[in-house]
């Protein structure tokens, strides 16, 4: 999986790209997404197909949890390849 650290912020949800995937004949964009709760920040995995006519977007429960959007940034970084494509796997 290729990675690209760059953190967007749009409102309250801040999201980086963490790489790509193959699943499913697909190439998957994989973006870890945070926000605020109370004086932590949680997050969870986003994955969008690049190919445009499926248009699927597929979306992790908020598991991943930090003080600040780059400790959730970085959580998701430290995720085996493995993990993130069983979480894909079981999104489809």
């Amino acid at each position: 999986m290729t990675t690209q650290l760059q953190v967007h912020r749009d409102n309250e949800v801040s999201s980086s790209t963490l790489g790509r995937l193959a699943a499913q004949s697909s190439r998957w964009r994989v973006v870890v997404e945070a926000w605020p709760v109370e004086d932590r920040y949680r997050g969870r995995l986003v994955f969008q197909a690049d190919d445009q006519r499926a248009g699927r977007v597929r979306e992790s429960s908020d598991f991943l949890s930090g003080g600040s959007v780059e400790e959730v940034v970085n959580a998701a970084y430290e995720l085996p390849e493995q993990r993130i494509r069983v979480l894909l796997h079981s999104l489809l």
